[in-house]
């Protein structure tokens, strides 16, 4: 009996990680609203009633996908710092990489999030989690000779969180790439309170990322 259990456990938790898998792709690729539950079992061939006893509403799958995204993002997070020289230059790597991961994101998946509760509260309660340890990271900075001593970095932390997202949730001219909104709003946001170590740092990503030539 404990074996048939172990069992049924074990293969519940095999089709709902393949359940996250595929909507996040799905809500990726199409939007929220644009992806039903009765898709996602049909390309997972699985049955609809299965799909069903696992999570009852498409929000509450929404919400496994936050998580889920969020716990593979700290993941990559703890090897990018491992593989940095300080923290500025772990910031600016992951922000490469959040960038050019948006390119495959369609953006109506992050409008809709806007208007589904349990996400801005996930998010919310998200940003609250990861002030302590957010702070205490770029305080690391300072003694790392990239940010400037006598900074309060709750503020920071707080308006560059705003900033991010209001640059992934607000339509801008299409004469305007992702790169170009980040480099002009969040980028001169952490610039203002580097030191010249970390300006050099900052610079040389704008540089890159807005394909600036060498001599400007």
């Amino acid at each position: 009996m404990e074996n048939d259990r172990n069992a049924i456990q074990r293969a519940t938790t095999r089709d709902k990680s393949a359940i996250i898998r595929q909507a996040i792709a799905d809500f990726h690729e199409r939007g929220i609203r644009g992806v039903t539950m009765s898709q996602i079992s049909s390309e997972l061939r699985m049955s609809k009633r299965t799909l069903y006893e696992i999570y009852d509403t498409k929000e509450q799958l929404l919400l496994d996908c936050l998580k889920a995204k969020s716990d593979a993002d700290r993941e990559e997070m703890r090897s990018i710092v491992a593989a940095s020289a300080n923290v500025l230059e772990a910031m600016l790597r992951l922000f490469r990489l959040r960038l050019e991961e948006s390119h495959h994101i369609n953006p109506v998946f992050i409008a809709e999030l806007r208007s589904y509760k349990v996400a801005q509260e996930y998010f919310a309660a998200q940003r609250e989690a990861q002030l302590l340890d957010a702070v205490q990271f770029l305080q690391r900075g300072v003694g790392e000779g990239v940010f400037e001593p006598g900074i309060d970095f709750e503020v920071f932390y707080r308006i560059g969180t705003y900033l991010a997202e209001a640059i992934f949730s607000t339509t801008f001219t299409p004469r305007r790439t992702i790169e170009e909104i980040f480099c002009n709003s969040v980028l001169l946001h952490i610039r203002g309170c580097t030191t010249e170590k970390g300006r050099r740092l900052v610079d040389a990503y704008r540089k890159d990322a807005l394909a600036i030539p060498a001599n400007n």
